[in-house]
């Protein structure tokens, strides 16, 4: 019997928010940026609520999953990684609206009127669009995890321990190069927020 592993809980932030809550010596850095920037850094900051939501529960489920597979419950542990391959699919697909809207960000940037803020905001996007084409490969490494333990628990197919534990060690290296994408986000973004 193999038991769900549980999964590096993601955390996916997307702070281009950071504009609303922050100040710059110039005033506030939101005074400098292109409205259209503006509009779709706050569909931006939905979207991504909504990844960490999907993300949250994905792991939620795991983590049920585990506790019923351990308890002996296999049905009731199938149906959990079931329903946490559901809301994995829902993250990967708001990952590529994610995307949609980081390259109208891009495309708005030129409208900037300080050449040294357009380039740390295009830094900055750019490796935001790095931690989103990341976190869609660590879906992909997740729902193969997924099924690989769904496969395990069928009465006719044996997957070996070694190729779930395979799959989890990818998916959990894909969320360790998300949040360093994350962390040099951050550290771009609090650079932006001096330049103005």
């Amino acid at each position: 019997m193999i038991a769900v592993s549980a999964v590096l809980v993601l955390v996916l932030l997307f702070t281009l928010v950071y504009f609303m809550q922050k100040s710059g010596g110039g005033g506030n850095p939101a005074d400098n940026l292109p409205q259209n920037f503006l509009l779709s850094r706050k569909t931006a900051a939905l979207i991504s609520q909504n990844i960490v939501d999907l993300t949250n529960k994905t792991s939620d489920k795991i983590s049920a999953a585990n506790k019923a597979d351990l308890a002996g419950d296999k049905t009731n542990a199938r149906v959990l990684i079931e329903d946490a391959q559901t809301t994995n699919k829902e993250a990967y697909r708001a990952a590529a609206q994610l995307a949609d809207q980081l390259k109208i960000l891009t495309e708005s940037l030129s409208q900037m009127k300080s050449m040294d803020s357009q380039r740390l905001a295009y830094n900055a996007v750019a490796t935001e669009l790095s931690l989103v084409t990341e976190f869609v490969v660590y879906t992909q490494n997740l729902n193969d995890f997924l099924e690989k333990l769904i496969v395990s628990m069928e009465t006719d197919v044996q997957v070996s321990k070694d190729d779930i534990a395979s799959a989890l060690k990818k998916t959990n290296d894909s969320a360790k190069k998300i949040n360093n994408l994350n962390a040099e986000f951050n550290d771009r973004m609090a650079r932006l927020d001096k330049s103005f």
